[in-house]
């Protein structure tokens, strides 16, 4: 949801941006402006994107995600470092936005299944996040995804094609 929100809020031809699929990623694309998009897991992006991320020389380079645990300024301000280990310094990184999205049932059953088994307080924390975040991406995160990456187009001028 969130890649076709930027997508959308990308005002060039269709032929200069393009929406691809991190399996089907080969390399062989190249533009300027790359927003990289990934949910995390554990704090941080797949094997996958960590390999993009480090393929990167010389592009303008944007992070984006969802994570079913944390809404916070300082968690997202983490979760944005993780992903920037892995980005050379060559790079113009832009900026990085994240926001709750909804994890699979079975992360839910796993936490249920804990019950009785440790300190209760501390499944029902976290059962309550997972119930705030089944409703994310909402209408205000993708409102607030299309003015970022407004503000990362400003910032970006000068870009010939951008993949998402």
């Amino acid at each position: 949801m969130l890649a076709k929100e930027i997508y959308n809020a990308i005002n060039c031809p269709k032929d200069d941006k393009g929406l691809v699929d991190i399996r089907a990623w080969n390399g062989t694309l190249d533009a300027e402006l790359y927003f990289i998009g990934f949910w995390v897991n554990r704090g941080s992006c797949s094997l996958e994107i960590i390999d993009l991320i480090s393929s990167l020389h010389g592009k303008n380079v944007v992070f984006f995600g969802t994570c079913g645990l944390g809404d916070s300024y300082e968690y997202h301000k983490v979760l944005e470092q993780n992903a920037r280990a892995w980005l050379a310094a060559d790079n113009n990184f832009l900026g990085s936005f994240f926001c709750l999205g909804k994890m699979r049932s079975e992360i839910r059953n796993k936490y249920e299944s804990l019950r009785g088994t440790c300190e209760d307080v501390q499944i029902e924390i976290m059962l309550s996040m997972l119930d705030d975040a089944s409703s994310h991406p909402d209408n205000r995160d993708l409102l607030q995804i299309r003015l970022f990456t407004d503000e990362v187009l400003v910032k970006s001028e000068n870009y010939t094609a951008a993949y998402i």
